[in-house]
Formats: C-alpha cells, sequence, structure tokens
C-alpha cells in the first residue's frame, strides 16, 4: 500500500519531500505506531503539503491542500485521518452509552435468575485497549460530532462528556463537556467499539463517577452496573437488562488506581456492591441492609441476590410452582427476605401465584419475611424488621452509636436521590 502511494505522488512533483514521508511512514509503522504525518512539496506553482496517514489496517489516505492552518484546509472527511484522532467517551456519556447496550442485550429472566454473581459470560465483549496517554483525542464539536455519527451512536445527547489531556480544548462548549486528565489509566479503561470510538469501561466510568456522586449514589451506581434492571414498564417483563460488570473486576480496577480523583472513595463503596439486582428497590434495600453501620447501614450478613430455589416434584405437584426465585436468600438459615412492591406484586393474578409460592417454600422449610414498600420508607420499621431478621440468624442487635441515623438518613438519601436523578428521566423513582 505504501509502494503505491510512494508512486502515486511521485508524479505529483516534489518527489523527495514525499518520498521522505513515505520512509517515515514505514519507520513508524514498524515502530507500531500509527499517527499521520505532513511533509511540505515544492510544485512550479506554489507550495503544498502532502499528507500521508495509515491505520491499524494499513490503508493509507493521501490529502493536498494549501499552505496554511492545516485544519482549515483539510476536508473534514480527512481530518480525524490527519491527526489519528479518536473520540474517548466517559462520564454520564459513557453511562448513557452502557445503558444502552444493556438495553440492547436484554437476558431471559431464566438466565438472569441462573448466573453466579461472578459470572462474566453475559458481561460486554468489545476489545479491550491499554491506553497509556490520551493523544490525539477529538474535542471540537464538529469532530465529535463526526466521530458519533460515524460510529452510528446517537444517545449519547449534548453535553457530550470526552475525556482529553491536559490543556486541549480550554473551554466546554454546550455540545462537548471536556474532562482534562494527565495520569495514567490502568489497563482495562477503554473499550472500543468504534474505529474513531473508545468508551470508558464500566469499571472505568465507576472510577469517575467517585468525582460527582456520594458514597451512597455511588454505591447504587455499581449495584446498577453488577445488576439486571427492567428494560422498560412498556417492554416485556420477561426480559433484563444484560450486567456490565462484575464486583471483583471493579474491586480489582480501583485497586490498580493510582492519582485518580475520587479514588479513595470508589475504594470504600465497592466493597459494598453485590451482583444480581433486578430493580432500584432492591438495591435499597440490599445496600441499607448490608453495608456496614459505620457507613449508615444495618450492618446485616451479607445474602444472596435473586437466588433460585428448585422444588421437589412432591412440592410441584402440591403447589404447582417448580421453582421459586428469592429477592434475599440466606441459604444456611433457609431465611428469605422478599420485597413486596405494587408494582408487580399487587396484581390479582399475582396474589393468587404469590400465595402458592409461599406455600411451596413453607413446604421446602423456608421461612419467609416480607418488606412492604411502607415499611421500607420507615426508617424505625425497616429497621426493627431487618435487626428481628439478624437476631433469627444468630447475630444479636448491637447498640449503635449517637450518630448512626444522621449517617443512616443521609445514605437512605444519597440511595433516593442517585434513582431520581440519574435513573429515571421523570424523577418519581420506582416502587419496584
Amino acid at each position: 500500500m505504501l509502494n503505491a502511494m510512494e508512486a502515486r505522488l511521485s508524479k505529483r512533483g516534489g518527489k523527495l519531500g514525499v518520498l521522505d514521508a513515505v520512509e517515515n511512514a514505514r519507520r513508524s509503522y514498524a515502530a507500531g505506531l500509527s499517527w499521520g504525518l505532513m511533509e511540505s512539496v515544492s510544485s512550479a506553482s506554489r507550495n503544498r503539503v502532502a499528507f500521508l496517514s495509515y491505520d491499524q489496517d494499513l490503508y493509507a489516505h493521501e490529502c493536498w491542500f494549501c499552505r496554511g492552518d492545516p485544519a482549515s484546509f483539510i476536508p473534514r472527511q480527512f481530518r480525524l485521518l490527519w491527526c489519528a484522532m479518536k473520540l474517548y467517551l466517559g462520564y454520564i456519556s459513557a453511562l448513557q452509552f452502557w445503558r444502552w447496550w444493556s438495553s440492547s442485550h436484554p437476558l431471559a429472566l431464566r438466565v438472569f435468575h441462573d448466573m453466579r454473581p461472578g459470572e462474566t459470560g453475559h458481561t460486554p465483549s468489545f476489545p479491550v485497549l491499554f491506553v497509556p496517554s490520551l493523544r490525539q483525542c477529538a474535542f471540537r464539536d464538529e469532530d465529535v460530532i463526526d466521530c458519533l455519527r460515524d460510529a452510528g451512536i446517537d444517545v449519547c445527547p449534548a453535553p457530550v462528556h470526552v475525556l482529553v489531556e491536559g490543556s486541549q480544548g480550554a473551554r466546554d462548549t454546550p455540545v462537548v463537556k471536556k474532562h482534562r486528565t494527565t495520569v495514567a489509566f490502568p489497563r482495562g479503561s477503554f473499550v472500543k467499539v468504534a474505529p474513531s470510538v473508545l468508551v470508558s469501561s464500566p469499571e472505568l466510568l465507576f472510577l469517575q463517577m467517585a468525582k460527582a456522586l456520594a458514597f451512597g449514589e455511588l454505591v447504587a451506581l455499581g449495584f446498577e452496573l453488577c445488576g439486571c434492571y427492567p428494560l422498560s414498564d412498556e417492554l416485556s417483563s420477561s426480559l433484563v437488562r444484560s450486567p456490565l460488570t462484575t464486583p471483583s473486576r471493579l474491586s480489582a480496577f480501583v485497586a490498580r488506581a493510582r492519582n485518580h480523583d475520587g479514588v479513595q472513595l470508589a475504594r470504600r463503596a465497592v466493597r459494598h456492591v453485590m451482583a444480581k439486582s433486578a430493580s432500584p428497590m432492591e438495591t435499597e434495600l440490599a445496600a441499607l441492609a448490608f453495608i456496614s453501620s459505620r457507613e449508615g447501614g444495618l450492618g446485616l450478613r451479607r445474602g444472596r441476590l435473586n437466588e433460585p430455589i428448585d422444588f421437589s416434584e412432591s412440592i410441584q405437584r402440591a403447589c404447582g410452582c417448580r421453582r421459586a426465585v428469592c429477592d434475599i436468600l440466606w441459604p444456611e438459615e433457609r431465611l428469605i427476605l422478599e420485597y413486596d412492591g405494587k408494582r408487580f406484586h399487587g396484581t390479582d393474578d399475582r396474589v393468587s401465584r404469590d400465595a402458592r409460592r409461599k406455600d411451596a417454600l413453607l413446604l421446602a422449610g423456608y421461612d419467609l419475611v416480607t418488606m412492604t414498600g411502607s415499611q421500607l420508607g420507615n426508617v424505625f420499621q425497616c429497621a426493627e424488621l431487618l435487626d428481628q431478621l439478624s437476631a433469627r440468624m444468630g447475630k444479636p442487635k448491637k447498640k449503635r452509636g449517637a450518630g448512626h441515623l444522621d449517617r443512616h438518613m443521609r445514605l437512605r438519601k444519597q440511595l433516593r436521590s442517585y434513582h431520581n436523578s440519574f435513573l429515571f428521566r421523570d424523577g418519581k423513582g420506582s416502587d419496584r
């Protein structure tokens, strides 16, 4: 390809300068680099500049333009090639992209319920890149728009949050919000979703959002990234969003991060993230129950979220239930905690199925405790019920310090704030 480019350009004059450019390109390719090269070429009438670049597939491109500012003369379709620009999406825009991807690759409920908490078979499989620095990143409005359009990504409304290096792009615009960084990124920070678009991985996104979110909000984000929330009210309830990562991946990533803003908060929050949450309210219930009292939670021993129980043939014949999926299960104690939200548990058909399900669990030797939406919303009823469960598991209630109530209320407010501000467009929250 480079030989063909050399022959083509040598016919246009200024052979010496072009040959130098081709030789530089060869050397750059041998060194594993991918960047554009410019050489001044003298012609009979006026000075021109020959542009030569290539991409990872060794496709060569050329562009000739008059003397002057290169960005002013290079046609837009060549501009990204000229400087080998890449668009790095991060923060809110990365979250919007991953929510779209997760909803576009739904899982059947049966598959979701049978998942193990650390299973990664349904997480995204984009190529993971090592990006030591953000050189030649796109930050101009027109370049960002072109990159998104070429990649077919239309799920990131303005302002688009992009990562830039150092002082590139001094000012934000209504179209582009620039996040400047000079720190090194750990491996696994970016995934390549299009030739010119890299998106912050779910793990890097968790770390980035630590700059903008409070402790409880960051925990809620972690639950969402590792969970399988419903697609929407309008779509079938038999499908859920795919998980984007796992708690172990999040923990390993933030442990590798160095000198990033918010890394200490991320390390605090990731210890409390759990997999397989199926709804925002399950996330709030699990967070309040299992987060340590030092952080404002109630400090119960961890259970398993959305764990299936298969019934024996005799119980199936008696109750007509083959299996039950428990919101929170403590298998050793054979204890189950269910959240009873009005959205899914309040219909007449659901009441009948719940009755048969409760009978099947009773016959299988499980104790079932139900928490209603009003109980979860009542600080003292919720705490008393969860403390009774803890005592049932052999962990008696401990006296909490004078500041615990304030920490607990702050945690509740942060969890609900995330779900109202970042998850629901109408800001009304969810009953499930």
